[in-house]
């Protein structure tokens, strides 16, 4: 594949909502010189940060900004935020940047933000995941004082979190934005087109984005190939070979993203710690990553991407076949006479839940079907057209799931949702204890100490298994190529003076 994007670093699944642009049906010579013409699978949910999951791709396509954000390596950054300091552990003091301004021309100072993010806690449930409640704020000219009930270790890093994107409200009530990008002719679900914001501190070279929504990777493939786009991101690595030899420029990056096999430990007969190191054993890492993924990405070793530069990830997961045998016969799992392992008349069955948003997951559930089998599971896959709900609902037994493993520059929040899920999915006091520490603490050496207890007792207890991290593939056309640079998270696409090359 063509260069490697020049990034490394570290967080549910979100699925990959962002914009999506597209010339319609214009061939490449009559596209504007100034205007790139995107094929996403995702889209713009609405126009409304607090709507949802919205800010994700507001973010991601540079209509709206954070007051933090997440660089190339994974470190936090102020972004309409000129500074965060720590006053003490619940109280935080933000300076804001003197030079940012909402699209109507008005200031961006510390009472505007406070208003964003009260409405945001108003309106968006999620908000409360990196604003605990009962969060209070001072504002006073540009300084935004931040006072919390508990210490919350990681809340400069919470500030870059897409839930609290900084809006204003129009007289009509529609949020208005401090982004480089304003949209216009937004069709649900369709396009959107994106046009630079003249007063914009930091103004892009790319004077427009039209960006489509094309969710079936093919279709994407072709659009490029006949000229109707100049971009196509998430083209599967055969995609990606065939378009280099036609001429096209595809870039690999990492990304921060992790496919996993998320377990409900309430379920039979994933009660036994015994069957949940079994499972994890059993599984060829390795071979996924070859066979599904076309060697573009690497096994999921550890809590976290090693390849991100993530201080103090171990590597606890590998493929032991004859362990997880012998994990299972001292658990009392012997095999029936045709291969599926039994315990007391139970056998040892399972449903592997996945879904079709991310193309990689029913490849991978049919692989595991064949290799667990050899261990000695009966593993039945079933298609969940609606895995969210499911999973917020714990109505599964396995399923797998990709989720962001360091969407603010920090594992707190994946930590959080993952490994200390709550009790209707695994139930566990030291990881609960162990997060909640984490979460809480701000000196380095010490959530580096917590990190790695967090990391042993998951291995031993298996409250879920990673699989693999696959690399993101983008393919352009070759004057598109050097317009923009691939960023570990997602929600991070075309943002002036952050990802678009000059």
């Amino acid at each position: 594949m063509h260069p490697k994007g020049t990034t490394s670093t570290t967080l549910g699944v979100m699925v990959a909502l962002v914009l999506t642009v597209t010339g319609c049906g214009s061939s490449e010579s009559e596209a504007s010189a100034d205007e790139l013409r995107i094929a996403d699978p995702g889209f713009l949910l609405a126009l409304d940060s607090d709507d949802g999951q919205s800010g994700y791709a507001m973010i991601g396509y540079g209509i709206a900004e954070t007051l933090m954000r997440v660089d190339n390596e994974m470190r936090i950054q102020p972004w309409i935020a000129e500074s965060a300091d720590w006053i003490d552990p619940l109280t935080l003091k933000v300076t804001l940047r003197d030079d940012v301004t909402f699209w109507d021309g008005s200031e961006v100072d510390a009472e505007a933000v406070m208003a964003s993010f009260e409405r945001s806690l108003e309106r968006n449930p999620a908000a409360a995941s990196v604003l605990p409640e009962g969060t209070r704020f001072e504002a006073s000219g540009n300084e935004l004082t931040i006072v919390t009930k508990e210490p919350v270790g990681a809340l400069i890093n919470n500030l870059a979190s897409y839930h609290l994107v900084v809006k204003k409200e129009s007289e009509g009530g529609d949020p208005v934005y401090t982004g480089a990008y304003q949209p216009e002719d937004h069709v649900a679900n369709e396009s959107v087109r994106l046009v630079a914001h003249e007063g914009h501190r930091d103004p892009p070279d790319v004077g427009s984005l039209f960006v489509r929504h094309i969710a079936d990777e093919n279709t994407r493939r072709l659009a490029l190939e006949a000229g109707d786009v100049d971009i196509a991101y998430d083209v599967l690595p055969t995609s990606g070979k065939s378009l280099e030899t036609a001429g096209f420029k595809v870039v690999s990056s990492p990304t921060a993203n992790q496919i996993m096999m998320l377990l409900n430990s309430n379920r039979k007969p994933l009660d036994d710690p015994a069957v949940r190191q079994a499972l994890s054993l059993a599984i060829d890492r390795d071979g996924l990553v070859q066979a599904v993924l076309e060697g573009v990405g690497t096994p999921a070793e550890g809590i976290v991407q090693t390849e991100l530069g993530i201080e103090g990830v171990q590597e606890l997961y590998r493929h032991d076949m004859d362990e997880a045998a012998t994990v299972l016969e001292e658990a009392g799992w012997v095999a029936g006479a045709d291969g599926v392992r039994e315990r007391n008349g139970e056998r040892l069955q399972l449903t592997l839940s996945y879904y079709t948003q991310r193309a990689q997951l029913e490849p991978i559930a049919t692989i595991l079907q064949g290799e667990l089998g050899k261990a000695g599971f009966e593993i039945e896959v079933e298609n969940v057209a609606d895995i969210v709900t499911a999973v917020a609902e714990n109505d599964f037994t396995a399923t797998l799931w990709s989720a962001t493993t360091v969407a603010t520059g920090d594992v707190g929040p994946f930590l959080a949702a993952n490994y200390a899920p709550g009790a209707d999915r695994h139930k566990s006091k030291r990881l609960e204890d162990l997060v909640a520490e984490y979460l809480s603490v701000s000196d380095a050496e010490r959530r580096l100490e917590i990190f790695g207890e967090i990391q042993s007792v998951a291995a031993e207890e298996v409250p879920l298994i990673p699989l693999v991290h696959p690399e993101k593939l983008v393919a352009t056309t070759e004057a598109a190529a050097g317009r923009f640079t691939p960023h570990p998270l997602e929600n991070y696409r075309f943002t002036p003076g952050f990802s678009i090359h000059d």
